[in-house]
């Protein structure tokens, strides 16, 4: 609170004229209205247009890659697709890396 009355203390004694107040008009509501109609697709949005093109990159280099990193996209790809499809794994949910000695190949893990 303090910081908000030492700030306005300071507008006052600034002496700077008002900001100039801009009327909201029906032109702007209906302006805003069209805008609220118009459907944004995922595919017209830098998001969209970077997925994409990550898409286009992995399957470029799916045919670069050796075996054993081959067998862990094929993992992720099957996840995906359960988790998408609402499936359940039939191992009970345990994965390769939950075994005792096994070492995780991905370093983001």
């Amino acid at each position: 609170k303090t910081k908000k009355l030492q700030s306005w203390r300071e507008i006052l004694l600034s002496n700077k004229p008002p900001l100039d107040i801009v009327r909201w008009t029906p032109e702007d509501e209906q302006k805003l209205s069209q805008l609220q109609d118009v459907q944004i697709k995922l595919e017209d949005t830098a998001l969209g247009r970077k997925t994409a093109l990550e898409k286009t990159k992995m399957m470029a280099s799916i045919n670069n890659i050796d075996l054993s990193e081959l067998q862990e996209v094929e993992e992720k790809v099957r996840d995906a697709t359960r988790m998408k499809t609402g499936e359940h794994r039939d191992d009970g949910g345990k994965d390769e890396e939950d075994e005792p000695g096994h070492r995780r190949t991905c370093p983001n893990h």
